[in-house]
This record gives structure tokens, C-alpha cells and sequence, in this order.
């Protein structure tokens, strides 16, 4: 499992900070001068929070064709970019959570193995 992205954690936050002063601004004061200057920060921390998700893990490849070690985008933390205003930080948990089970030596979907049957209890 390949760590987030540079991009997706800056991304990540900035989306969500700047989603949290749109919203106190609308609540409060209302200044039109901030929401237009905030909004458009918002949209581009939230396509490059999406765009970060996407790549990440996909490798670069080689001339004769993409990469075969096993690396792919993580397509829940995609799908979960994708949510408005918290979505990168989402999907960046996600990959993060990812990579800490692939460290322990679980698989990153989770471990696969069959559980013990439960014994007896004592005096049965």
C-alpha cells in the first residue's frame, strides 16, 4: 500500500478549512468579498483532493506499459473524495488506515484468515 499523496495531504485539509470558513461567514457576517475569495479556494483544494485520492498508488509505469507491482488507486478512497467539504480528509484517513494494516502485515483490505471456534466454557 503506497502512502497518500503530497497532494492529497495538503489538499485534504484545505478543503475542509476552507469549507469551515464558507459556512462560519454565511453564519455570521455574510461578506460577499470573502466568500469569493474562499470559494474558488474551496473548489480547487476540492478537485485536487479527488485528484490526489485517484492517483495515489497508481505508480508512474514504464514506457512499455503501466505499472504491474500490484498498485492501484484504492477506489472507496476515491469514492469518498468525491463527498463535498470533508471528503479528502475521508479518503486520506482511509489510505492512511490502509497503509498502517499493509505495515502490520495484514492485507489492506484486512486480514483474511478463519476464526478459532470458540471453546467450551469450563464445566460444560
Amino acid at each position: 500500500m503506497h502512502p497518500p499523496s503530497r497532494l492529497l495531504r495538503i489538499a485534504a485539509p484545505a478543503e475542509l478549512l476552507s469549507l469551515a470558513v464558507l459556512l462560519a461567514n454565511l453564519a455570521t457576517v455574510h461578506q460577499r468579498e470573502l466568500a469569493s475569495v474562499v470559494g474558488p479556494v474551496h473548489g480547487c483544494a476540492y478537485l485536487m483532493a479527488v485528484i490526489g485520492a485517484a492517483t495515489t498508488g497508481t505508480g508512474t509505469g514504464t514506457p512499455s506499459g503501466p505499472a504491474t507491482d500490484g498498485a492501484r488507486s484504492d477506489r472507496t478512497a476515491v469514492l469518498l473524495a468525491l463527498v463535498p467539504g470533508a471528503g479528502g480528509a475521508l479518503a486520506l484517513r482511509r489510505l492512511a488506515a490502509g497503509r498502517a494494516r499493509a505495515t502490520r502485515g495484514g492485507d489492506a483490505a484486512g486480514p483474511r484468515t478463519e476464526h478459532a471456534p470458540r471453546a467450551a466454557p469450563p464445566g460444560a
